[in-house]
């Protein structure tokens, strides 16, 4: 499997086109693939990494639902099998000191040191500061990301992230 770096960050958007289309540019650069989200409906890091394994292994397996790895790492994220329904959920938002969550897979032929060089230049490229805390989930964000109040009592709260992982990889069984 390629090597991936996860990473939080906060910044301002002031347009998501520009941003999608500045964020390909830095890609192709690169030879990275790069994904951002909505940092508000990331229940910790292990969510990020969870939808990046799956999506890499759907490429992989060549049963990918979207065209690019990268959509495929937001499908995932989101926990929905529709990229209709995952960008309005997932995608990042316009505004000042917005909370990003982020991920850059290389190449096989990047080290983990090399990706994680990378993501301080992105982060830089875009004028935002890395902040890993924007990545801790509470109910709220389960809340937010569709998890009702009921498979929240079912849980206790040090398995809040179980119900994240649970939603991701039930994209599998929704995309047959």
């Amino acid at each position: 499997m390629s090597c991936f770096v996860v990473f939080g960050a906060v910044g301002s958007i002031t347009d998501t086109k520009k941003l999608v289309s500045d964020l390909e540019s830095f890609s192709d650069e690169h030879g990275v693939v790069v994904q951002v989200v909505d940092a508000d409906l990331v229940c910790g890091s292990i969510h990020l990494c969870s939808a990046v394994e799956h999506a890499v292994r759907a490429s992989v397996e060549e049963r990918m639902a979207t065209r690019s790895l990268a959509m495929e790492v937001l499908l995932y994220a989101s926990g929905e099998r529709q990229i209709q329904y995952a960008l309005p959920k997932m995608g990042v938002k316009v505004g000042d000191s917005v909370g990003i969550g982020g991920v850059v897979i290389g190449r096989k032929d990047q080290d983990q040191k090399e990706l994680e060089a990378l993501v301080s230049d992105l982060v830089g490229c875009f004028g935002w500061v890395r902040d890993e805390k924007v990545l801790v989930g509470d109910s709220d964000c389960l809340i937010r990301f569709g998890i009702s109040e009921v498979e929240l009592e079912t849980m206790p709260k040090d398995k809040y992230e179980d119900l994240i992982l649970e939603k991701v990889a039930l994209v599998d069984i929704l995309k047959k």
